[in-house]
């Protein structure tokens, strides 16, 4: 019966780089070129971490425009499940922008509006539809 293991010892070697190992002398500048378009990648790379690593703030809805889409469907007597429904939206998603957790969507906001009979976005802001 044949034994299939190998106990032979394997020994990976470093390739050298520059002209002793092997490189043609025209290859050189393509090299260099391909190493400064991976250097310029790098560096937006780290520029990139570097704005990763800031805080950035996320601009969340108003208070004010929280309690007025509250008041407003108060007034229209629509629960928040209705509301969402008409919208196609999750119930959590009617509740953070009551709750002033949500980032404000322009278009989800006039949506919103028509549908409460009530101004959300533009100049008049808060005044009923007619």
């Amino acid at each position: 019966m044949s034994n299939h293991q190998d106990w032979e010892n394997v020994v990976f070697k470093k390739k050298g780089t520059g002209v002793s190992a092997g490189v043609k002398p025209g290859c050189l500048g393509k090299n260099k070129a391909r190493i400064d378009i991976k250097n310029k990648a790098y560096k937006n790379e780290t520029d990139m971490r570097k704005v990763e690593n800031e805080e950035i703030k996320i601009n969340k809805i108003d208070i004010k425009m929280s309690k007025l889409i509250q008041r407003a469907r108060f007034d229209s007597k629509i629960s928040q499940k209705d509301l969402a429904n008409k919208l196609n939206l999750q119930i959590s998603v009617i509740q953070n922008y009551e709750n002033g957790k949500a980032v404000p969507n322009k278009n989800l906001l006039f949506k919103m509006g028509k549908i409460l009979k009530t101004h959300l976005t533009g100049k008049s802001i808060g005044t009923k539809m007619l």
